[in-house]
């Protein structure tokens, strides 16, 4: 399975990012896909959730690396709950490896398959929340900059105007001070 192997490469690579919240997320990741590489019936269901798996771990990385200490909390809570997903994954194909062995696991194929679904669906629904919590910390963060521009313009107004009367002020001065002499 080249596809799988080069997920656990993918993963395996992230593991050593030197942030232990990303590196505990990407153990768990290469642990559900070295389960799922075994346990494989559908290998194209697999596959597709071992890529969704390594393409959600990988970007997370990337937008840490991008975004360093500051969004670190931020991005550890993501991380957090990801983890959680894959563990709980990891734990229910470990439960299903001891319950299907021999012909009962031949006669429970479609039930994996249906499971395989249900983790992508989950591993789908991190995602859109991941979505969801990026693109409203963008909104809130570009309301904000909005506001501190309109402030701002808001200052350099006041400012002009106050320049503006300093000036005339002056100016009626220096005329004053002309018709005295």
């Amino acid at each position: 399975m080249p596809a799988l192997n080069a997920s656990l490469q993918v993963v395996s690579l992230v593991e050593a990012s030197g942030l232990p919240y990303i590196e505990k997320l990407a153990k768990v990741a290469v642990a559900v896909i070295e389960l799922l590489e075994k346990k494989a019936k559908s290998k194209e269901d697999v596959k597709e959730l071992c890529e969704s798996i390594t393409n959600t771990v990988d970007v997370i990385e990337t937008l840490v690396s991008m975004h360093g200490e500051r969004g670190a909390a931020y991005f550890k809570d993501i991380c957090t709950e990801m983890e959680r997903y894959l563990t709980g994954i990891a734990d229910d194909l470990k439960d299903v490896q001891r319950k299907h062995r021999g012909i009962q696991g031949f006669l429970n194929i479609n039930k994996f398959q249906d499971t395989i679904q249900g983790y992508r669906k989950r591993v789908d629904d991190l995602k859109a929340d991941f979505l969801i919590h990026i693109t409203g910390d963008s909104m809130l963060a570009l309301i904000e900059i909005h506001h501190m521009l309109t402030e701002m313009r808001n200052v350099k107004k006041t400012a002009l105007k106050e320049e503006s009367v300093t000036i005339r002020a002056a100016q009626f001065l220096v005329q004053f001070a002309q018709l005295v002499r």
